[in-house]
Protein backbone atom coordinates (compact mmCIF):
# COMPACT_ATOMS: atom_id res chain seq x y z
CA UNK A 1 0.00 0.00 0.00
CA UNK A 2 2.65 2.57 0.66
CA UNK A 3 4.75 1.49 -2.60
CA UNK A 4 1.83 2.70 -4.72
CA UNK A 5 1.36 5.60 -2.53
CA UNK A 6 4.86 6.80 -3.16
CA UNK A 7 4.41 5.77 -6.86
CA UNK A 8 1.25 8.16 -6.98
CA UNK A 9 3.42 10.67 -5.50
CA UNK A 10 6.15 10.74 -7.72
CA UNK A 11 3.72 10.85 -10.62
CA UNK A 12 2.01 13.93 -9.38
CA UNK A 13 4.88 15.62 -8.72
CA UNK A 14 6.50 14.76 -12.50
CA UNK A 15 3.10 15.63 -13.88
CA UNK A 16 3.10 19.33 -11.90
CA UNK A 17 6.87 19.91 -12.40
CA UNK A 18 6.80 18.85 -16.17
CA UNK A 19 2.88 19.51 -16.72
CA UNK A 20 2.84 23.20 -17.53
CA UNK A 21 5.44 23.58 -19.72
CA UNK A 22 4.24 20.27 -21.84
CA UNK A 23 0.59 20.91 -21.66
CA UNK A 24 -0.80 24.00 -23.16
CA UNK A 25 1.43 27.07 -22.10
CA UNK A 26 1.14 29.70 -24.27
CA UNK A 27 4.49 30.94 -26.05
CA UNK A 28 3.92 34.59 -27.77
CA UNK A 29 6.69 34.33 -30.18
CA UNK A 30 5.40 31.16 -31.21
CA UNK A 31 1.66 32.62 -31.13
CA UNK A 32 2.74 35.56 -33.03
CA UNK A 33 3.56 33.05 -36.07
CA UNK A 34 -0.35 32.64 -36.20
CA UNK A 35 -1.39 36.10 -36.50
CA UNK A 36 1.17 36.54 -39.38
CA UNK A 37 -0.44 33.90 -41.24
CA UNK A 38 -3.99 35.84 -41.29
CA UNK A 39 -2.04 39.20 -41.96
CA UNK A 40 -0.22 37.73 -44.99
CA UNK A 41 -3.76 36.00 -46.11
CA UNK A 42 -5.63 38.95 -45.87
CA UNK A 43 -2.32 41.59 -47.43
CA UNK A 44 -2.45 39.21 -50.36
CA UNK A 45 -6.42 39.40 -50.91
CA UNK A 46 -7.57 43.06 -52.52
CA UNK A 47 -4.31 44.00 -53.50
CA UNK A 48 -5.67 47.04 -55.02
CA UNK A 49 -5.91 48.20 -51.22
CA UNK A 50 -1.72 47.55 -50.58
CA UNK A 51 -0.75 51.33 -52.05
CA UNK A 52 0.81 53.96 -50.19
CA UNK A 53 3.91 54.34 -47.76
CA UNK A 54 2.40 53.47 -44.58
CA UNK A 55 1.05 50.09 -42.80
CA UNK A 56 -0.51 50.50 -39.91
CA UNK A 57 -1.20 47.86 -37.30
CA UNK A 58 -3.94 47.74 -34.78
CA UNK A 59 -3.07 45.65 -31.93
CA UNK A 60 -5.34 47.11 -29.71
CA UNK A 61 -7.80 44.15 -29.50
CA UNK A 62 -5.52 40.81 -29.44
CA UNK A 63 -4.98 38.40 -26.35
CA UNK A 64 -1.04 38.44 -27.02
CA UNK A 65 0.72 38.51 -24.00
CA UNK A 66 3.29 40.21 -25.40
CA UNK A 67 2.84 41.90 -29.19
CA UNK A 68 6.53 42.54 -29.77
CA UNK A 69 7.20 39.09 -31.78
CA UNK A 70 4.33 40.03 -33.59
CA UNK A 71 5.13 43.55 -34.36
CA UNK A 72 9.37 42.18 -35.21
CA UNK A 73 7.55 39.82 -37.83
CA UNK A 74 5.61 43.04 -39.55
CA UNK A 75 8.40 45.14 -39.09
CA UNK A 76 10.49 42.54 -41.32
CA UNK A 77 7.70 42.57 -43.66
CA UNK A 78 7.76 46.16 -43.98
CA UNK A 79 11.34 46.72 -44.24
CA UNK A 80 11.08 43.74 -47.47
CA UNK A 81 8.70 46.01 -49.29
CA UNK A 82 8.83 49.46 -49.01
CA UNK A 83 6.62 50.59 -45.95
CA UNK A 84 6.85 52.64 -42.79
CA UNK A 85 5.15 51.04 -40.03
CA UNK A 86 2.86 52.75 -37.66
CA UNK A 87 1.35 50.96 -34.38
CA UNK A 88 -1.90 52.67 -33.67
CA UNK A 89 -5.80 52.52 -33.78
CA UNK A 90 -7.67 54.55 -36.21
CA UNK A 91 -8.69 56.83 -33.76
CA UNK A 92 -5.22 57.71 -32.91
CA UNK A 93 -4.24 57.68 -36.47
CA UNK A 94 -6.90 60.17 -36.86
CA UNK A 95 -5.62 62.56 -34.55
CA UNK A 96 -2.10 62.42 -35.80
CA UNK A 97 -3.31 63.18 -39.37
CA UNK A 98 -3.01 59.80 -40.78
CA UNK A 99 -5.95 59.61 -41.82
CA UNK A 100 -9.06 61.86 -42.71
CA UNK A 101 -12.61 61.06 -41.62
CA UNK A 102 -12.94 58.81 -45.45
CA UNK A 103 -9.82 57.44 -46.15
CA UNK A 104 -5.93 56.83 -45.19
CA UNK A 105 -4.52 58.47 -48.22
CA UNK A 106 -0.60 57.11 -48.22
CA UNK A 107 -1.45 54.07 -46.80
CA UNK A 108 -3.50 51.42 -44.79
CA UNK A 109 -4.53 49.73 -41.65
CA UNK A 110 -4.73 46.42 -40.07
CA UNK A 111 -7.19 45.77 -37.53
CA UNK A 112 -7.08 42.14 -35.07
CA UNK A 113 -10.16 41.70 -32.81
CA UNK A 114 -9.31 38.46 -31.45
CA UNK A 115 -12.08 35.90 -30.30
CA UNK A 116 -10.01 33.20 -29.09
CA UNK A 117 -6.40 32.45 -28.05
CA UNK A 118 -5.07 29.14 -27.14
CA UNK A 119 -1.34 27.85 -27.19
CA UNK A 120 -2.16 25.91 -30.83
CA UNK A 121 -5.02 27.77 -31.94
CA UNK A 122 -6.24 31.21 -32.79
CA UNK A 123 -9.32 32.62 -33.92
CA UNK A 124 -9.29 36.20 -35.37
CA UNK A 125 -11.46 39.14 -37.38
CA UNK A 126 -8.83 41.34 -39.36
CA UNK A 127 -9.72 43.90 -41.28
CA UNK A 128 -7.76 45.74 -43.95
CA UNK A 129 -8.67 49.06 -44.31
CA UNK A 130 -7.72 51.80 -47.19
CA UNK A 131 -11.02 54.04 -47.16
CA UNK A 132 -15.05 53.83 -46.59
CA UNK A 133 -15.34 51.84 -50.33
CA UNK A 134 -11.59 50.17 -49.90
CA UNK A 135 -11.68 47.74 -47.33
CA UNK A 136 -11.96 43.73 -46.51
CA UNK A 137 -12.13 41.55 -43.70
CA UNK A 138 -12.87 37.92 -42.57
CA UNK A 139 -12.74 35.84 -39.35
CA UNK A 140 -9.26 33.32 -38.90
CA UNK A 141 -9.45 29.91 -37.55
CA UNK A 142 -5.93 29.13 -37.36
CA UNK A 143 -4.16 25.96 -35.84
CA UNK A 144 -0.71 24.44 -35.22
CA UNK A 145 -0.50 21.86 -37.18
CA UNK A 146 3.12 20.16 -36.66
CA UNK A 147 5.61 22.90 -37.26
CA UNK A 148 3.44 25.70 -39.22
CA UNK A 149 0.25 27.30 -38.35
CA UNK A 150 -2.44 26.65 -40.99
CA UNK A 151 -5.37 28.80 -41.55
CA UNK A 152 -8.41 25.90 -41.07
CA UNK A 153 -11.43 28.17 -41.92
CA UNK A 154 -12.21 31.12 -43.07
CA UNK A 155 -15.75 32.63 -42.39
CA UNK A 156 -17.78 36.14 -42.37
CA UNK A 157 -15.57 37.01 -45.07
CA UNK A 158 -16.65 40.76 -46.91
CA UNK A 159 -15.36 43.61 -49.26
CA UNK A 160 -16.29 46.67 -49.93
Amino acid sequence: MIKYRIIIFILCISFSITGCSAFGKADPEEQSNAYFVAFRTLYDTDTALNSGNYLALDLSNVMLTDTEPLISLVQGFCDDNGYILLLDTREGLKEKGYISTISFTDGFLFTFEDVELKSNSLVTRVTKWSTMTGAVGAEYKIKKASAAWEITEITSQWIS
